[in-house]
This record gives C-alpha cells, sequence and structure tokens, in this order.
C-alpha cells in the first residue's frame, strides 16, 4: 500500500475508531447488505463484532464457524478497516487455494465487497510456490512434451506457449505425473541455483 487511502468512517480520535468500527460494521450488515438482498445472519455478525473486538485491543480471538456462515465478509469488513486505520497491510493466511481464490480471485468476495462498499481495495494474493511451473524444469522436460500422438502433450505445449502466470490453475487436467516433472521444486531449485553460482 503505497499511499494512505481515506478512512472509511469518521472519528476525532484513535480512541474512538474501535467504536465507530463497530457502528460501521453494524451499518453494513443491518442496513447496506439487507438492502442489496443479503439475509441477515446473527452469527455473522457477532464474529464480526467479536473479531473487530479483538484486532482493535490487540487479543487472539479463534472463531470457528459453519460453512456458509459468512465467515470472510465477518473479517473482511475488520481488515479492510484496520488496514486503513494503521496505514499497514493486513495479512490473511488460508489453508487452501481454494479458499484464496474464494476471497481474491475474480468474482471473490473482496471483489465483491469492493463494489458493495464503492471502495478500492488493493488485494495481493501470493500463492505455493509448487503451484507454479518451474522454466528450467520445463525446458530439461520438453522431450516429454513432443509426442504428437499424445493430446496431453500438445495441450501443454499450447499452454506453455499461451500462460502468463504459469500456474497450475491454469490448467487443471494436468495429471500429477506431468506436474512433477515440471512444477517448482524446491530441492530442484536450490540444485540449479547452486549450478549457476558455480558457473559465475
Amino acid at each position: 500500500m503505497s499511499e494512505r487511502l481515506k478512512a472509511l468512517f469518521d472519528y476525532d480520535k484513535k480512541e474512538e475508531f474501535s467504536v465507530k468500527l463497530a457502528e460501521w460494521i453494524g451499518e453494513i450488515f443491518y442496513d447496506l447488505l439487507p438492502e442489496l438482498g443479503y439475509e441477515v445472519r446473527e452469527e455473522q455478525i457477532f464474529t464480526a463484532f467479536q473479531l473487530a473486538d479483538a484486532v482493535c485491543n490487540k487479543k487472539v480471538h479463534l472463531a470457528e464457524a459453519g460453512l456458509g456462515t459468512g465467515k470472510t465478509f465477518a473479517y473482511l469488513l475488520t481488515a479492510i478497516a484496520y488496514a486503513r486505520f494503521t496505514g499497514k497491510p493486513v495479512v490473511i493466511a488460508c489453508a487452501s487455494t481454494a479458499l484464496q481464490e474464494q476471497l481474491s480471485g475474480p468474482k471473490g468476495d473482496i471483489q465483491t465487497l469492493s463494489h458493495i462498499l464503492g471502495l478500492e481495495i488493493d488485494a495481493r494474493m501470493a500463492k505455493d510456490p509448487r503451484q507454479y511451473i518451474c522454466d528450467v524444469r520445463v525446458d530439461e522436460s520438453r522431450g516429454l512434451f513432443t509426442e504428437k500422438s499424445n493430446e496431453m502433450s500438445n495441450e501443454i505445449n499450447q499452454w506453455l506457449e499461451k500462460t502468463k502466470r504459469g500456474e497450475r490453475s491454469e490448467m487443471p487436467l494436468v495429471s500429477d505425473r506431468v506436474w512433477k516433472q515440471i512444477g517448482w521444486d524446491e530441492l530442484e531449485c536450490i540444485r540449479f541455483a547452486g549450478h549457476v553460482e558455480r558457473l559465475l
């Protein structure tokens, strides 16, 4: 975040931030979201208030809620407001690539909130490096993808020519066997880096 973004609500002193944050969260969950067709979920709202209190008072808060409770909106509202309050980024760690996509992928929850609130939200996703190809390993494995009779080889070659991110999710049908030959591998990269150092 290169420049400090405008606060989401007014407060005179830093000490007022937590109270104003709770009011803002209440307005969104009880007024704005229902006007847009979202249902009022008391569990979601309670969780949002608890998380806001924990963040503002620098406490640890553990919350568990079932699928469809609305956990992401509950913590994203506090995260967005707190990032603007402090001028620092907030890091959200996810257990799976699917949840990362649900949060910050196209049509994800962050983009949805950005649209609903009329805010520009600077969100960046950092995935597990093992989800990306390794250029060195791809070059070493090119011979595997030249068999004309192999339909998957043809598909991989076409993907390699057009991919911008080199991310496995762009080609979900690639087998684990093939991915092991072209995907990023920490040990392989360390070995290659050592080889380059010797050459230099």
